[in-house]
């Protein structure tokens, strides 16, 4: 390598490397991490409360949309779920100074929700919601609740699976009927749990014959009258 190809290359190499940042530099980069940060901590509360009134004043219909869900699943897609959370728990934590709102986490948000009313809202619960890592709160969350219903913690499993919208269509049809028919909110995971519990506890009870009729038809009829002969 000549002398001028190597000054050129060092020369590159020197303005690759960042210099080292002054005093007021990193104090401006710590101060610029730091309100990113808190943004991003509070973000679940700025998007819950904008959903909130959106879904309260029904904004989504003079943006052309049938429903709340039909924006949503418009506006955020795959995220529906996560931007649902949100508003929900800005529902469920609503009296709560706002102030006190900002200070929690996202995470931390959704185990909060998880409580009573009464606690949720408390002084002492937010306040730990606000402070404590996500890991232990929702330890104490987990403790609170199973001794106030005197049930363990069941192990919860992921279950489903992706299919056509025309299929998803009519399991959302499906949700509504029995959410209708034994009084829950399935927009609620709670509720949507009752509803899938009903639903295999239904199925599990009735004879399979029957279930063959329902599925298949008149067609399955004559079978059903043979085995019973």
């Amino acid at each position: 390598m000549n002398a001028k190809a190597y000054a050129s290359a060092a020369t590159t190499l020197q303005h690759s490397r960042p210099r080292l940042a002054t005093k007021e530099e990193a104090k401006g980069l710590d101060r610029e991490a730091t309100q990113i940060f808190k943004e991003m901590k509070r973000s679940w509360l700025s998007l819950g409360m904008v959903m909130k009134r959106v879904s309260e004043t029904q904004a989504f219909a003079q943006l052309g949309f049938r429903s709340m869900r039909a924006w949503m699943e418009s506006r955020f897609a795959e995220q529906m779920a996560s931007a649902y959370q949100s508003m929900r728990a800005v529902r469920a934590l609503e009296g709560v100074p706002e102030s006190e709102l900002e200070k929690i986490g996202t995470r931390n948000a959704q185990v909060l929700v998880r409580l009573p009313e009464k606690e949720r809202k408390s002084d002492e619960w937010v306040t730990k919601a606000a402070t404590l890592p996500e890991r232990e709160l929702r330890a104490e969350v987990d403790a609170l609740i199973e001794g106030k219903t005197q049930i363990p913690k069941e192990k919860f499993r992921f279950w489903g699976e992706p299919v056509p919208e025309s299929v998803a269509q009519k399991l959302d049809e499906m949700m509504a009927k029995i959410g209708r028919v034994i009084q829950v909110d399935v927009s609620e995971r709670p509720g949507r749990i009752t509803a899938l519990e009903a639903l295999a506890a239904t199925i599990l009870i009735t004879p399979e014959e029957h279930l063959k009729v329902e599925i298949e038809g008149n067609d399955a009829a004559p079978l059903v009258l043979a085995a019973r002969s």
